[in-house]
């Protein structure tokens, strides 16, 4: 015999299965929490934040909704207390989620300084308040389809981090009076890591690199010299909330962490790191070295300024 909906509901196993399924998780853990009320304008969200390239609402296991009285749904109500409690909880979430952002804190990522590292950090601090790590293949398609990068953070993002050139940022940091930082490190061995990073196939083509164009060719090309100073083109050394020194990464993140205000955090944990790649050239070879520093001299400007500015604070 088929039971009655009021007999269903009064079932203590039918009961807060939404509660049940989450087993206590709180809804801030997750990265995103739809309504299916707003099935289309949140799947249209979540697309836009997952950068997929087409989004299309298709509708399965669709069923006629009865008619209810208000007494039955009230007693079902109390008879679901917590989830929903936890109904009103996603629906708080959705609309401090629609709200304009504030954004307190840019992370320009410079290739091969630490950046995918201290993206994990910002992670642990900040949780879902934290940006999709910025490519700059991803950027262009972005502001493409939101008109702007700031158009593009939906979601209650207070820190954006990426490999954002400092003049693509400078709006939206004097709008928000966001706080810019960056990491820097030794412009020979960053040029060495980022050749090595492609050369093993981790990211691949890129820019025409060959697979057997050797270091010096690549070194020599105007798009790989200099990248440090091109990502801070438009800001000085000083002007920078924080710069932190990838040869002093632990001590400068904890730096970071007692100016920011941050909890304790992970012990640093070194990612994207380059493999050995069999046949490789002597990196220390001083003439190979010298050659690399000749040909980023503005880098190395830039990263004696840190340097100087680093000792400077530490002596405080």
């Amino acid at each position: 015999m088929q039971r009655s909906l009021l007999e269903y509901v009064r079932d203590e196993i039918n009961q807060n299965n939404q509660c049940m399924f989450l087993e206590g998780t709180p809804l801030e853990g997750f990265d995103f929490v739809g309504i299916q009320e707003y099935y289309a304008e949140d799947l249209l969200e979540l697309g836009e934040r997952m950068m997929w390239r087409k989004v299309e609402e298709v509708r399965s296991n669709v069923t006629v909704k009865p008619v209810v009285s208000e007494e039955i749904r009230a007693e079902i109500a109390l008879l679901n207390a917590g989830d929903m409690a936890l109904y009103e909880r996603a629906l708080h979430l959705r609309a401090r989620r629609k709200e304009k952002p504030r954004i307190e804190l840019i992370s320009i990522h410079i290739p091969k300084t630490a950046g995918t590292s201290f993206y994990k950090t910002l992670r642990e601090v900040y949780g879902p308040t934290v940006s999709i790590p910025i490519r700059r293949g991803d950027l262009a398609v972005t502001i493409e389809r939101f008109g702007s990068l700031e158009g593009s953070l939906t979601g209650e993002r207070k820190v954006v981090h990426g490999h954002l050139y400092y003049p693509e940022i400078m709006d939206l940091q004097q709008q928000h009076g966001a706080k810019v930082i960056t990491w820097l490190r030794n412009p020979v061995d960053r040029v060495i890591s980022n050749y090595r990073f492609f050369k093993a196939g981790l990211v691949w083509p890129y820019r025409g690199l060959k697979k057997n164009e050797s270091l010096e060719t690549y070194a020599k090309k105007e798009e790989t010299r200099n990248t440090m100073s091109k990502f801070l083109s438009g800001i000085e050394v000083e002007d920078l909330y924080f710069v932190g020194i990838q040869e002093h990464y632990s001590e400068d993140l904890e730096r970071l962490g007692k100016l920011l205000g941050w909890p304790a955090i992970s012990s640093p944990v070194h990612l994207n790191c380059s493999v050995p790649v069999k046949g490789e050239v002597d990196y220390s070879d001083p003439v190979l070295r010298r050659m690399i520093a000749e040909l980023n001299q503005k880098d190395i400007m830039l990263y004696e300024k840190a340097l100087e500015r680093r000792k400077r604070e530490m002596s405080v």
